[in-house]
């Protein structure tokens, strides 16, 4: 009897504990948010129900994440971020960044308060405003001390490691991107500096040091083949004209697509091999630059931090080319329902594409540089309703190098479809979509293979 009663006891104490559980009142915090000025607060909540097996995994990061949406970026009146204020996208990018960097780092929140019921859960986390700058504080002296670490060793760099010098400033650069908004002191020359404008103007001026020279007036060139030469560029210290090796150039058009790149040599020279000369004008000055891509081009590197780096005012020099036209000599072949068209109205709109794009055309096939082959065919797929007729066209280009013979283009279009009453109308229908097609969808490769670049 007396171990019986000491069961039942026992089941009556789990009992009451499960009980106890289950009716544990709802917290104020759950229905409405704390307000407190010392503290950074995160609410988390997560579904039991949609989420059975992790529902307390979810409602954590949830708390993180709303915990870090409370943290607002405050930008020193000294700091570089207040130079790019105005640009309101840059301002949000950069707060943006701040928070996940703070989403990954931080890890000194205590955890208020949890409830749950049966189709939530939820918890409660709050962090120290206080303890939040001190550790973006101590945060920021390690990453000052790498910086200076990577400063430091470009200080000590002879004048024709260049290259070297400047990544590793920019090294230095990218140890503090994430303090853009404060003001990094930094002991230089018995003087305190902000760090990171001291950085980014030690950069700028390193770049403005150096000039780039070539021996050329201009240069005769075709559109759309290659150069037969490199363009040679020299690289020099503009003081003493001293000869700077390993340094980036990139060859750019005049719209800024990239058309070659190299390094110099350890004479302070680089060959830039020019495959295909752009269309458009017959006379054209491209750009040699010190390559951007090299400062940019670490994995770790912020993208506010590269917007920076890319508004920099990079040496250059032009060269002029002057350009004969490429000259087309177009073999064709439209019909509608086997019946050949006078009128070619897939080749009236590679005419017009072309012309556009500075070409001319001959009506001597072996004056040409390159032969258009267009061979499109309408014909009849019969009734699609009623008395309504169907015709359907197929398009093929092929492009070859009249020289070589050479095919280098080739590709088609297959089913477009044309509607009328009557079945030649509706070919004539096909065609009328086709251009629009054509246009659209094969010129631009065409162009491509030909031109390489816009």
């Amino acid at each position: 009897m007396r171990y019986f009663t000491l069961i039942v006891a026992g089941l009556m104490m789990v009992a009451a504990c499960k009980s106890s559980k289950i009716i544990k009142p709802k917290p104020v915090w759950v229905d409405q948010r704390p307000v407190n000025e010392q503290y950074y607060i995160g609410i988390g909540i997560a579904s039991k129900l949609n989420n059975a097996a992790d529902y307390q995994q979810i409602a954590k990061k949830n708390a993180i994440n709303d915990l870090v949406s409370e943290i607002k970026v405050t930008v020193s009146s000294t700091s570089v971020l207040k130079q790019y204020q105005k640009n309101k996208e840059f301002s949000q990018q950069f707060e943006s960044d701040v928070k996940v960097t703070a989403l990954n780092t931080i890890d000194e929140f205590t955890v208020v308060d949890s409830w749950e019921n049966a189709e939530n859960f939820y918890i409660y986390y709050r962090l120290s405003k206080d303890d939040y700058k001190a550790a973006i504080r101590r945060k920021m002296m390690m990453a000052l001390e790498q910086s200076e670490s990577f400063y430091n060793h470009s200080q000590s760099l002879s004048r024709e490691q260049f290259t070297q010098s400047l990544r590793l400033k920019v090294k230095a650069l990218v140890a503090l991107q994430t303090y853009l908004n404060e003001d990094v002191q930094h002991v230089e020359n018995g003087k305190s500096v902000n760090m990171i404008a001291m950085l980014i103007e030690s950069i700028q001026s390193q770049l403005l040091e150096i000039e780039l020279t070539h021996p050329y007036t201009s240069l005769k060139a075709v559109a759309g083949k290659p150069l037969v030469d490199p363009i040679s560029v020299n690289v020099r210290y503009q003081s003493d004209k001293t000869l700077i090796p390993q340094i980036p150039l990139v060859l750019k058009s005049e719209t800024g697509s990239t058309l070659a790149t190299d390094e110099t040599d350890s004479y302070g020279k680089a060959d830039l091999y020019l495959n295909k000369v752009p269309a458009n004008h017959p006379v054209q000055n491209l750009k040699v630059l010190f390559d951007e891509r090299e400062l940019i081009k670490m994995d770790s590197m912020s993208q506010i931090l590269k917007r920076i780096l890319l508004s920099f005012d990079m040496p250059r020099t032009s060269v002029k080319l002057n350009v004969t036209p490429v000259k087309f000599f177009i073999v064709r072949s439209e019909k509608n329902m086997n019946k050949e068209m006078p009128d070619g109205f897939i080749e009236s709109v590679i005419r017009k594409q072309l012309v556009e794009d500075g070409c001319i055309f001959v009506s001597n096939r072996d004056s040409a540089d390159y032969v258009l082959f267009i061979d499109a065919s309408a014909k009849s797929e019969g009734a699609i309703w009623g008395n309504m007729l169907t015709a359907s066209l197929d398009v093929s280009l092929t492009v070859t190098e009249n020289s070589s013979k050479l095919e280098v283009y080739k590709d088609s279009l297959k089913g477009i479809k044309g509607y009328q009453l009557n079945i030649e109308n509706a070919g004539i229908e096909s065609y009328k979509n086709g251009q629009r097609e054509v246009k659209d969808k094969l010129y631009p490769q065409l162009f491509k293979a030909v031109f390489g670049t816009r």
